[in-house]
């Protein structure tokens, strides 16, 4: 339920770009908000979205994320705010992780003073909330590594398994969206 607050708090962000930015972070199931932000409209086709990877051991990684369609539409209402960031204010650069910050500390704060939360909460803890909660749906581990971008450090991970699993992280976003659903309507 707490989820579901915290979604209707973002509706009503006066920002266009960061409403949409906060919507697509939590509708992609907590992908890392620097990568998230570094992504350019080159980087989003045909439904899917090719993020960098550079955290963790070795070179940098492609990670290919299956946008939902209702994340798209969103996604789409930038289009043109920007020729090369998916998510800009100015349109010359994207938006700035420290700004996703006090955004989110901001509906923190109206949230716990309105009583609705019972701590207040970060940027980071949206990533750890929707790892937790596919988790909970049953959307196995290894599925989760994937979708969320965990290190890839196994042998097998990193040299013979090349599979992409979009379709799985396509099931686990679809899990997951009919839950974000759930939790916006749930009333108190």
């Amino acid at each position: 339920v707490e989820v579901g607050h915290y979604l209707r708090a973002v509706d009503q962000i006066p920002s266009l770009p960061m409403r949409v930015f906060l919507t697509a972070q939590i509708g992609l199931a907590g992908q890392r908000i620097e990568q998230l932000l570094r992504a350019k409209w080159v980087d989003f086709q045909d439904g899917l979205l090719w993020l960098v990877d550079g955290k963790g051991r070795g070179d940098p990684r492609t990670h290919i994320v299956p946008v939902p369609a209702w994340v798209a539409e969103q996604i789409e209402r930038l289009r043109g705010l920007s020729d090369e960031w998916l998510f800009s204010i100015r349109g010359k650069k994207p938006i700035h992780p420290d700004s996703v910050t006090h955004a989110v500390g901001r509906i923190s704060k109206k949230l716990l003073e309105s009583g609705v939360v019972g701590a207040s909460f970060s940027a980071s803890d949206i990533r750890r909330t929707a790892e937790t909660q596919l988790a909970a749906l049953r959307v196995s581990k290894d599925i989760r590594t994937e979708l969320l971008s965990h290190g890839r450090n196994s042998l097998i991970a990193g040299r013979y398994d090349h599979h992409q699993y979009l379709e799985e992280k396509r099931e686990a976003l679809d899990l997951w969206r009919n839950s974000l659903r759930e939790w916006k309507k749930a009333q108190l």
